[in-house]
């Protein structure tokens, strides 16, 4: 497995980062009254 290049693996983790906040949104909506 060759090693990412910086900016790919920066890219990587700002959309692992995007997934997340995507999930918390997800949690707020479910947990409106």
């Amino acid at each position: 497995m060759p090693h990412h290049p910086q900016a790919i693996t920066m890219l990587i983790s700002k959309l692992d980062g995007i997934a997340a906040l995507s999930d918390v949104e997800c949690q707020a909506v479910e947990n409106l009254p």
